[in-house]
């Protein structure tokens, strides 16, 4: 049961405190926020409210309401961005916005002034993409060139590793491109990724992407809520952020950056009433008949999160706690956790926002199975949740920070592993 949240007065303590503003079961230990994010009472309460009103009239919210309500919460969203709302459009979540732009490559292709992802020499153009890129991007890229017709550049990046040395090799996988006589077009990049669970020096590889005449497409389906963002300064090509992992947006919620030059050119995946509609986010808005409730709980999102102390307190808060209980895992595990190279950027735990990532106390030899046993096991008996993935050569598991999280939640997950593994090698 819920408690119910009084935005008059001052918000608990951050920690256990807060569990209450939140439906989570007294039994559940939610140490993996990360993978699917939590909705506050407080906003899923707003979105009843707005479910009522649309089920009242039908025909007056979707002439006369909804339209002007997703323009107000985009305008909520584009200040945390520090673009204009105008730019910006909602999806239903990232892997929709990656869809949306790479899916659009032919037309992309004609921005660019090309006839075709064939070169005058004959060699296909190419789609460059991290060994690190999110599971359900990959095949995304991997279509589009199927059936578009690109070559497919795999960047290996393997952490730890130093931001000068990830930009290096990028830059390196494109000049070799050249001086095969080929192009990249695309690139498929990250803000931060989803394992390991680190943050990415996405605003270099940007600007080493307009160096090359290469179009960025930026993934920061963790990014809104986690880190602070200016793509102003960035100047990514395109960028999509889940607002439902970490802004507390009710699911599924993304919004869909594009810059202006190139916003004629993507289209949704679904064709609707607003193709070839001057405003991109005409086309956008409307794809069909749709509940479009979760976008509309943005202002009820960052009011909860004001009440909380606003971006920054929630950040810091949540990133010291983040860097602390991921020693306090490796610690138990007696294994470590994963830090940043370099001297700069990402280096040390500069790499961590609000998810960290320790190396689980197992051989690499383990198999899938086991490791995805573990999962079902632990979430099953004790409500412990993680994300268990393989990576250079060695298991990890990726733990996630929210405001509900006290120390105490990742000692558990921890131990409920550990007992878990003694358990099998008995």
């Amino acid at each position: 049961m819920s408690a119910k949240t009084d935005l008059s007065v001052p918000a608990p303590a951050f920690g256990h405190a807060l569990r209450p503003y939140f439906h989570l079961a007294s039994e559940c230990i939610p140490t993996n926020n990360g993978s699917f994010g939590t909705t506050p009472a407080y906003v899923l309460e707003q979105r009843i409210k707005l479910l009522h009103l649309m089920e009242e009239n039908p025909d007056r919210w979707f002439e006369l309401i909804v339209r002007k309500k997703l323009q107000e919460s985009l305008a909520q969203v584009a200040p945390l961005l520090n673009v204009s709302a105008a730019d910006l459009a909602f999806v239903n979540n990232a892997t929709s916005g990656a869809n949306a732009v790479l899916r659009s490559a032919p037309t992309l292709l004609a921005a660019k002034g090309h006839s075709s992802s064939v070169l005058p020499n004959g060699r296909k153009r190419s789609l460059l993409r991290l060994s690190t890129v999110y599971g359900g991007v990959r095949p995304v890229v991997q279509y589009v060139a199927d059936t578009v017709g690109f070559n497919v550049i795999d960047v290996p990046v393997e952490y730890p590793i130093s931001d000068d040395d990830l930009v290096g090799r990028v830059e390196q996988a494109i000049l070799d491109e050249q001086r095969l006589g080929g192009s990249v077009f695309a690139a498929s990049l990250d803000a931060i990724t989803s394992v390991p669970g680190v943050i990415v020096p996405f605003g270099r590889l940007c600007a080493l992407c307009r160096k090359y005449d290469v179009l960025s497409v930026v993934d920061g389906a963790h990014a809104i809520g986690q880190i602070e963002l200016d793509l102003a300064a960035t100047e990514p090509d395109f960028f999509f952020t889940n607002l439902h992992k970490w802004l507390y947006v009710a699911r599924g919620a993304a919004v869909l950056y594009a810059r202006k030059e190139y916003q004629s050119f993507i289209h949704p995946t679904v064709i609707s009433f607003g193709y070839a509609n001057p405003s991109f986010r005409s086309e956008f808005d409307y794809t069909g008949t749709a509940d479009l409730t979760p976008y509309l709980t943005v202002p009820a999102a960052l009011e909860f999160r004001r009440w909380l102390g606003g971006e920054q307190v929630i950040r810091e808060r949540n990133h010291k706690l983040c860097v602390e209980a991921a020693h306090k895992v490796a610690e138990i595990f007696a294994t470590e956790v994963l830090l940043g190279l370099g001297s700069d950027g990402t280096a040390g735990t500069g790499l961590i926002a609000n998810m960290a990532n320790i190396a689980l106390p197992v051989p690499a030899g383990v198999s899938d199975e086991t490791m995805l046993t573990l999962r079902a096991d632990i979430l099953q008996s004790k409500q412990i949740a993680g994300q268990f993935y393989k990576h250079a050569g060695r298991w990890w598991i990726r733990i996630s920070v929210e405001v509900y999280n006290d120390l105490d939640d990742y000692v558990k997950l921890a131990e409920g592993i550990k007992e878990w593994l003694a358990s099998k090698s008995a």
